[in-house]
């Protein structure tokens, strides 16, 4: 009896590792998808900001003072959230943030080859990079599950 409880309990345990696999795969492109929709719309705000200010967003971004490029970065989309007067915590969360709900990666073009970054990052002509981690959420400078987006295609 106490054979056939633990072989059930087994058999139970297996059902469910499968169906959690399963559920995990199919959730991925889902984040994928929408995570190149977040750089997308990323990169159509950096486009607004450039036009409005006159110039070139890494000169923009330089002009901030202090703190890190990630957070002058997020910033300037708060900034700019405020001046279309839209709600400024959802536009940082959707166009500062993956759909792994990591900050996307963001770096000045000339830094990037110090880093080794993959050629499709280093291919990209604009002054600003953004992209995400992607799924394993570390940072492989475009290599690995890295998602990126060609930001002058937008």
């Amino acid at each position: 009896m106490q054979s056939l409880c633990l072989k059930f309990v087994f058999q139970a345990l297996i059902l469910f590792a499968v169906a959690f696999v399963a559920a995990s795969c199919h959730e991925q492109p889902a984040h994928k998808q929408a995570t190149v929709q977040r750089l997308k719309a990323v990169y159509y705000r950096v486009h607004q900001v450039e036009t409005n200010a006159g110039g070139n967003i890494a000169d923009y971004l330089k002009s901030y003072p202090g703190e890190s490029l990630q957070k002058k970065f997020q910033h300037m989309i708060a900034a700019s959230a405020r001046t279309n007067e839209e709600e400024e915590q959802l536009v940082i969360k959707m166009e500062c943030y993956d759909d792994y709900g990591e900050p996307f990666n963001v770096d000045f073009r000339t830094n990037l080859s110090a880093h080794g970054a993959a050629p499709i990052i280093l291919s990209i002509k604009e002054d600003l990079i953004i992209w995400s981690s992607g799924p394993n959420r570390t940072n492989e400078f475009g290599y690995g599950d890295d998602i990126v987006i060609d930001g002058s295609r937008q």
